[in-house]
Order: C-alpha cells, then structure tokens, then sequence
C-alpha cells in the first residue's frame, strides 16, 4: 500500500511540475522581469542564462514557453529572423510576447529607414 502511495505521490509531482509556466526575459540585464528566466549577453545578477541571442539556440525546449518578455532588445539585433524563429519554436501555443522597442529604432528595422 505504502507503494501505491509513494508511486502516485511522484505522478502528482510530476503533473504539477508540468503545469508551472516557463517564461523568460530576453536581454534581461541585471534585473529580469519577476517570474521570468533571465536570458542575456552578460552575466550579472538575475541573469540564468548567458548567451549571444544572434548567435546562439535559446536553451529551451520546443513548445515549452508560455511567455516572452523583451524590452528593448530588438534593436541591438542585427539579424532579426534567427532570433524570431527561436523564439517561435519555443513558444508554445498560445504564448504571450511582449515587446517593447524604441520607435524610431523599429521604422530602421521594419521599414528600413
């Protein structure tokens, strides 16, 4: 009985640890957004995850994000789809993306100003 016990009290956990939302904070720098995993270019505090976000794979599962959060990051990314297309395969459906970017930065990138 103490088996049965312990084998569904480990499903249990699993289930509820399925369930958590992974969300992240891309270019985070020293203060990543609360709840979120701070990914950025330098280390610092708050910082999970250290990488370069042209050059690298985001260090997620497919399909595993529930939101993603960039504030003002998108204008010091040179090449914009790489980083666009990672962010799509490990957001899953129904993810949230929030972004913010300054203005006059977004007319250089979008419509090549």
């Amino acid at each position: 009985m103490l088996m049965v016990k312990l084998h569904h009290s480990v499903q249990r956990e699993a289930i509820v640890e399925e369930q958590k939302e992974l969300k992240i904070d891309l270019g985070c720098g020293p203060n990543p957004k609360p709840g979120y995993v701070g990914v950025d270019k330098v280390a610092g505090p708050g910082v999970q995850h250290v990488l370069d976000l042209e050059e690298a794979q985001l260090p997620f599962p497919d399909n595993s994000v529930s939101a993603v959060n960039a504030d003002q990051l998108l204008e010091h990314i040179n090449n914009l789809i790489p980083l666009m297309n990672e962010i799509y395969r490990v957001c899953r459906n129904g993810a949230i993306f929030h972004l913010w970017i300054v203005y006059t930065c977004f007319c250089k990138i979008v419509f090549a100003v």
